[in-house]
């Protein structure tokens, strides 16, 4: 419920600023590149929603690196109809835009990516209030 209300409430806007991982692993899957286009003059609420197509060894060190980032992460399992399962943990922030904030949480969502040997791949999404 909380992953729709997200969703709902996230507008993601293609085009100009994020990352994308591609774990260490022998996987044919490969992160997904989503940016996002922010109003710079005010506060804003950072949602990151990242999802594991497989189930991810170290769901705790990325918890770690995102608590440790100021992010408050929760974590929820979807089935689909086909029975098939998404592993989503999702995060959020409120903070000033600032381009070196979001290489760093990139380059924290890699080396997490890299470290759980999960299919690793993420949004970044304003959240509307």
């Amino acid at each position: 419920m909380k992953l729709i209300k997200l969703l709902l409430t996230a507008i993601v806007l293609l085009l100009p600023v994020c990352g994308s991982a591609s774990p260490r692993t022998s996987d044919h899957h490969t992160a997904q590149t989503v940016t996002l286009e922010i109003d710079r003059s005010q506060p804003f609420e950072l949602g990151v929603i990242i999802v594991f197509d497989s189930e991810p060894k170290q769901f705790e060190a990325l918890a770690r690196r995102l608590l440790e980032n100021g992010f408050d992460p929760s974590l929820d399992v979807i089935q689909s109809d086909t029975g098939h399962i998404q592993y989503i943990l999702m995060a959020q922030k409120t903070m000033m835009f600032n381009a070196d904030t979001f290489n760093a949480l990139s380059s924290t969502l890699t080396k997490a990516a890299n470290e759980s040997g999960g299919n690793l791949s993420w949004k970044f999404a304003q959240i509307k209030k």
